[in-house]
């Protein structure tokens, strides 16, 4: 079977690079492992990333009213009129469970109303992929599910796609958005390139009964029942397929992997024991349970190899969020696009989108900035995560860009780095480490238990 595009992966980035090639007019097939893209069996934040301030090169945000994403620098926007539900500030607890640390007044913010004073939105994604493999479909891609792509090789001037299940697809060009552990991207070397860091295994739960207020999302640092090893435990709105419950909330709890530590009996104790048991005192629903396992990788520094480009969170660190995987999307199949109409199947044809990608992911944020809560995972102790909170006591910028946290929380320390210094040198010391140490040194405990797909 020939084509003019090839996507791998029914997520957010193949299926908006799939809805984009077919409107668009190019011949292309959706490889799919799932039954239908949009059934959810991995948990995800779901968090619109972000509405706040600049990230990934856009000032992104969710018009409600024309039910719409908009992406104004990227001329971009995406249909969603699914569920949704606002929250107004991030709030960090800290182990003892009381010590509280606020980016943006909540008092105030809510006071703005669910549009100006929101943080952002919690949201359906599988409505979201649900819409666009619709779009998909009208646009006449063809979407083969149950197949596991094994394979993608350069032959010729063609890329050769082999799945598991006997499959064989040709195109030109590969878009391969087969997620944050991409088999092409081992595959094809690009992981052998990259730094490995450590896997990281979540747990999540849909439920009713959290004694939570249901606009915040709150983000908890819990040390282990059973090794001491650091966790986040994390809430949002209750937003699942089709369902927006206001009583209900999306419960994540999730660590790097400590192959000793049993995750489920983890969880009953940060519910039933741990310091955070009081928001779980009414008997809870459970309604949905999900999980996922990722590993964490510095970013490839050109999402290229053999004419097959990689989109989303294949070639970032960790996850490109839902809204930086669709971006790249539908820039991937754009410059696929102008590369055919070109006749220049190669590196060059499709300069456009891999210019796109450095200058929106690692020129416009340093992953390290990002990957340094992991390293902090090795080096801080539970004291120092309860001193460091208590000394952010005012609340911090109204912002959930991750990449700017370590600089918000460095300038709040700063103003009382004297005093730091006399009562707690040893604080100072390990923050000092976390800042200054190379990733690969600090994460290299997590690293060692980690599964890196080589």
């Amino acid at each position: 079977m020939s084509y003019d595009l090839i996507i791998v992966g029914g997520g957010p980035a193949g299926t908006m690079a799939a809805a984009t090639a077919g409107e668009i007019g190019l011949k292309a097939a959706l490889i799919e492992r799932k039954t239908h893209p949009a059934r959810i069996y991995r948990i995800c934040s779901t968090m619109f990333a972000i509405e706040s301030d600049w990230y990934i090169g856009d000032r992104m945000y969710f018009n409600q009213d024309a039910k719409k994403f908009v992406f104004p620098e990227n001329a971009l926007t995406i249909d969603y009129d699914g569920p949704y539900a606002p929250f107004y500030t991030w709030w960090h607890l800290a182990p003892d469970g009381e010590t509280t640390m606020s980016l943006g007044d909540y008092e105030k913010q809510k006071a703005l109303g669910p549009v100006k004073g929101r943080l952002s939105v919690a949201y359906s994604k599988g409505h979201l992929i649900n819409s666009l493999v619709e779009k998909t479909k009208r646009n006449g891609v063809e979407i083969h599910t149950c197949q596991n792509v094994i394979s993608a090789r350069k032959e010729g001037e063609l890329v050769v796609v082999k799945t598991a299940e006997g499959k064989t697809f040709r195109a030109p060009f590969v878009i391969a958005a087969d997620g944050v552990n991409s088999r092409l991207a081992k595959n094809l070397g690009l992981n052998k390139e990259r730094q490995f860091y450590g896997t990281l295994i979540s747990i999540g739960l849909f439920m009713r009964g959290c004694t939570l207020p249901t606009d915040r999302f709150i983000w908890a640092t819990h040390f282990g029942s059973q090794y001491n090893n650091t966790m986040a435990g994390i809430w949002l709105p209750f937003v699942f397929n089709e369902e927006h419950d206001p009583k209900g909330h999306q419960f994540i709890l999730g660590g790097l992997l400590d192959k000793r530590v049993d995750y489920m009996a983890e969880l009953e104790y940060f519910m039933r024991k741990s310091p955070f048991a009081k928001f779980f005192e009414k008997k809870v629903e459970i309604r949905y349970r999900l999980a996922c396992v990722e590993n964490i990788w510095s970013p490839t520094k050109v999402p290229f190899r053999d004419n097959v480009l990689f989109a989303g969170d294949t070639v970032w660190t960790q996850e490109a969020e839902v809204t930086g995987s669709m971006l790249a999307g539908n820039k991937a199949a754009h410059a696929v696009a102008t590369a055919l109409r070109d006749k220049k199947l190669d590196r060059e044809g499709v300069q456009s989108y891999l210019s796109w990608w450095k200058k929106s992911y690692p020129d416009a944020m340093d992953f390290r900035d990002y990957a340094e809560v992991f390293a902090s995972y090795n080096i801080l102790k539970k004291e120092d995560f309860n001193y460091l909170i208590k000394k952010i006591d005012k609340p911090l910028p109204h912002s959930l860009n991750p990449f700017m946290l370590n600089q918000h929380m460095g300038k709040a320390l700063a103003e009382k780095m004297d005093v730091i210094k006399t009562e707690n040198p040893a604080f100072l010391q390990r923050m000092m480490q976390v800042r200054s140490q190379p990733l690969g040194v600090s994460c290299l405990p997590s690293a060692r238990q980690g599964y890196p797909n080589r």
